[in-house]
């Protein structure tokens, strides 16, 4: 991949202060309540810049304890965009390489709660060959009288074969040469077998970043965080239960970068705490392709992560063969073979459920620097209070008559409008008014148009 950006709108103020901010201590603040919003594109290899973020915040990979006692856990994942970096379908192929990354790190956890394993090893080794049973028991009937019966025809046949010119044991002799020459061999083959399964709920993504590998294709990396807290808004989710609030901050648009650029390599669930200490889940995703359609698409995919966020089933299965055989051979020479496999399946699964209060709290577009083609992206919100208040709302719009009510009229008022229409007299045609002349508005053009509409009456909502 070519050098084209090592840093983006890192520098701006903005960003710089969220950086501050992030090098506090992780006792200072809760690690599921830190701010992460990388926002450069570098050529460097992914697992360096996961290494250097974890040794910035002090963490490591797999529990962590802090000063108060609590503990959360670290896991992480990378995998590489499959579409070259050139390619119309980068974008696309970047969220998707985020999913994987992200299933790597569940893959870590769900092995973490607990892991099924097997092995077989088996070594095997030999010098020269022994008799074939068929050997054997021909040597064994050879002083019978079949036997007898079977050397004098074997006799007349190779007797035969020779008067046409045939040697009848030319191959044989070609093969007890080639056996000869093999001295040894040592074959060594080990099996393993695992398999792990279970929930993992409140996993997020708390860093992701964007990077180079050889060739022309990138890779995305990701470092997920589990903490009780971020459990505890899982189940809110699923549930409906409350979450207790916390110090307040600022609002949660005010807590995202306002430079799109800034935007570029964050994906996944980060939770975050609004100017009312009330936790909120945000999710961010991205799309490529036409405008139309890849903000649907970014939208779909932030939604989705919110739910996978809650609750997945994760399982995983591997299967390992170290398998390698040598030959050794009376001139000295070895023959080497490895026959090893290897093959991995990761699947996460959730299930489908109703989630009230979703809401897009922002959409934004910019030019992925590395190409040059635009991401669209999309970010969404929930939270137990918007939960709430959308479930409220569709009881009350689920509520509402669906017809308008008609009041049925009385006896006496019917008798009363029907003597009105009897006794009026036929209204004279009305005289039309004179045709005012209409002054006509200039049609729109490039230096007159404004795209912007009436403002609505904000004393009417």
């Amino acid at each position: 991949m070519k050098h084209l950006l090592i840093a983006c709108a890192a520098a701006s103020a903005l960003g710089l202060a969220v950086a501050q901010d992030n090098a506090v201590a992780s006792e200072a603040i809760a690690p599921e309540e830190t701010v992460v919003e990388t926002c450069q594109v570098q050529d460097k290899d992914i697992q360096e810049m996961i290494d250097a973020y974890l040794a910035e915040k002090g963490w490591s990979g797999g529990y962590n304890t802090k000063k108060n006692g609590d503990v959360f856990y670290i896991a992480q994942g990378a995998a590489v965009i499959q579409a070259p970096v050139n390619g119309a379908n980068y974008i696309g192929s970047r969220m998707n390489a985020f999913n994987k990354a992200m299933l790597d790190a569940k893959k870590q956890m769900v092995e973490y709660l607990g892991t099924e394993i097997s092995s077989e090893t088996v070594r095997s080794y030999q010098e020269g060959e022994f008799p074939s049973p068929e050997a054997v028991k021909e040597s064994e009937d050879s002083t019978s009288i079949c036997g007898k019966v079977k050397a004098l025809l074997r006799a007349k046949l190779d007797t035969a074969l020779r008067s046409e010119g045939i040697d009848p044991y030319a191959a044989g002799a070609e093969s007890a040469d080639a056996a000869k020459k093999l001295l040894a061999s040592e074959q060594f083959s080990k099996t393993v077998k695992s398999c792990a399964e279970g929930y993992v709920i409140g996993l997020q993504a708390i860093y992701t970043c964007e990077g180079g590998v050889s060739g022309d294709k990138a890779e995305i990396g990701v470092v997920a965080i589990w903490s009780e807290k971020l459990q505890q808004m899982a189940t809110s989710v699923m549930t409906g239960q409350p979450v207790a609030g916390v110090a307040a901050k600022k609002k949660v648009i005010e807590q995202i970068a306002k430079d799109p650029g800034a935007l570029l390599s964050t994906f996944g669930v980060q939770q975050k705490i609004d100017e009312a200490g009330d936790l909120v889940l945000v999710s961010f995703a991205q799309a490529g392709g036409a405008a139309k359609g890849a903000q649907g698409k970014a939208k779909t995919q932030a939604m989705t992560l919110l739910r996978e966020f809650a609750a997945e089933q994760v399982s995983v299965a591997t299967d390992m063969l170290n398998a390698e055989s040598t030959e050794e051979f009376e001139d000295a020479t070895e023959e080497y073979q490895d026959t090893s496999a290897y093959a991995e399946k990761v699947k996460a699964v959730a299930e489908k459920i109703d989630m009230a209060g979703i809401s897009v709290i922002r959409t934004w577009k910019a030019k992925h620097p590395l190409n040059g083609r635009t991401v669209y992206g999309c970010i969404c919100a929930w939270s137990p209070k918007q939960a709430n208040l959308a479930t409220g709302l569709k009881k009350r719009m689920a509520d509402t008559p669906r017809q308008p009510v008609v009041k049925a009229k009385t006896a006496p008022e019917k008798a009363k409008a029907a003597s009105a229409t009897t006794n009026k007299a036929p209204a004279a045609p009305a005289k039309a008014p004179a045709a005012k002349k209409v002054k006509e508005q200039p049609k729109p053009t490039a230096a007159n148009y404004s795209a912007g509409g009436i403002s609505g009456d904000e004393d009417a909502f």
